[in-house]
Parts: structure tokens; sequence; C-alpha cells
């Protein structure tokens, strides 16, 4: 016999599936979840579930609530976004439980993809700071061979010239060469301090990033507690007025027959005639 999902077994099953979040399951333990929400569920409306249908009934439900946004953006002639609703809870109300487990599957999904965005950045910037520090030690070992060929010619043409020419022309070629040799660690440590800021400051900002998103996270776990309380204490509230109902019903039936039942009612004396 095929199981027919009523409007309670869907709202049960909204509530199962945002308490354990199966769209955060870590690998290999996604099955584990999908019956847990299904044993959730079935101990909850008293019947047994299979584990295939929690997603496709999941799948259905969300399916059909986005239908129903866009088909209700198109009616008021404004095209809206689904993420553009305020995140509430109403646990009584199967379109914001919905709602509730898409946005809590948005923001998860969002979270994965900006990790795995700044892990990619921070590799890429890791292979172009080696890619730059390899090719400048390859510009510099190209340039040395120049370097000694210019010098070389320089020396045979100032042998032809004067001694003074070829006593300052010694003179200068090392202090050329001590200075380029202590020009060219300064660039690279330049270069590796400037890399060393930029991983510093893309590590400060998926901090921040995540510290906001966990912040998020919180805030709306609370909502969805607060409301839960409100929803629970307005049913208590709900049964003691029911109770004192009946109470009440009951008490006035005792009256009732109570004055009935006395002697000097007519109603007694014309019965008991």
């Amino acid at each position: 016999m095929v199981f027919r999902f009523k409007l309670e077994h869907d709202q049960e099953l909204m509530r199962e599936l945002i308490r354990l979040k199966p769209f955060s399951a870590k690998r290999g333990t996604t099955g584990h979840v999908w019956e847990e929400v299904a044993k959730g569920v079935s101990s909850a409306i008293q019947v047994q579930l299979n584990v295939k249908q929690v997603p496709d009934r999941l799948n259905l439900l969300k399916a059909k609530f986005k239908a129903d946004e866009l088909s209700s953006a198109r009616a008021i002639g404004v095209e809206e976004d689904l993420h553009a609703v305020n995140i509430r809870s109403h646990y009584n109300d199967l379109n914001g439980l919905v709602r509730d487990y898409i946005e809590l599957e948005r923001m998860y999904l969002d979270e994965k993809k900006a990790k795995k965005s700044a892990k990619t950045r921070k590799e890429e910037d890791l292979a172009n700071s080696a890619a730059a520090l390899i090719n400048e030690s390859k510009l510099q070992r190209s340039q040395r061979p120049n370097y000694d060929t210019e010098r070389s010619s320089s020396d045979e043409r100032s042998s032809e010239s004067k001694t003074e020419s070829i006593a300052s022309l010694a003179s200068a070629v090392p202090s050329q060469v001590s200075t380029s040799s202590r020009s060219t660690p300064k660039r690279s440590n330049a270069f590796l301090d400037e890399v060393k800021r930029q991983a510093k400051r893309h590590k400060e900002q998926i901090e921040l990033k995540t510290r906001e998103l966990e912040q998020h996270q919180h805030q709306f776990e609370a909502r969805l507690q607060f409301e839960k309380q409100q929803a629970e204490e307005r049913l208590r509230s709900e049964e003691c007025i029911q109770a004192g109902n009946r109470e009440l019903l009951l008490q006035c039936a005792k009256l009732f027959s109570a004055a009935t039942a006395r002697p000097d009612n007519p109603n007694f004396h014309s019965d008991t005639q």
C-alpha cells in the first residue's frame, strides 16, 4: 500500500530535517543521517517510513515551494529573490519550514564555497609567488654572462689607454659588483614581504567571513529555539484552557442534575406523580 503524506506528516518531516541537517553530513555518513530522519519521523507519526521516501518527499516539497514562490512573484508583477525573505520559523506552517530548510542549506553551501574559493586563491597566490621568484632568479642568471662580456671588452679597450684609466675602471667595476650583490637580496626580501602581507590579509578576510557566518547561524538557531518555545507555550496554554472548559462543563452538569433532583423542584413532583 502506497503511503500518502498529509500536512502534519510533511511538517514533522521538515522539523526533523531542520534538526539533523543532512546537507551538512560528512562524506560517507549521509545515508546514516537519512536513516535517522526516517526513524524520527516514523516515531512521531506512528507510521513506518522507507528511507528513500524522505529525500524524495523533500525534493517534491522544495520544488512545490519554489513554484509557489515564482507564481506569487509573477502574480504581483515583481520578480523576487527566494533568499530576500527574512529568515523566520513557522512551526505550524509548512511553507515556513521549507523556507527555513532551504535557507539553512544555502547558507551552508555558501560557506563551503567561500572556504574552497579562499583555499584556491591562497594556492594560486603561492604558485604565482613561487613563479615570480623563479623568473627573477632566471633573469639574474641570464644577465650575468652579458655583464661579464661587457666587462672583458671594456678591459680590452681600456688596456690601450692610459694607466690612469685602467686604474679608475678597476676601481669602478668592484664597486658596481658589490652594489648589485647588495641590491638583489633587498628586492627579493621586499617581494617576499609583500607576498606575506597579501597572504595575511587574505587569511584575515577569510576569518572575518567565517565569524560572520557562524554568528548568523547562531542567531538563526536562537530564533528557531525561541519560536519553538513560544509554540509549545501556546499549545500548553490552549490545553489548560480546554481542560478548564471541560471542568466547567462537568460542574454545570452536576449542578443541573442536583437542581432537578431536589424535592422542592416542581419538575421533581410532576415526575413522581
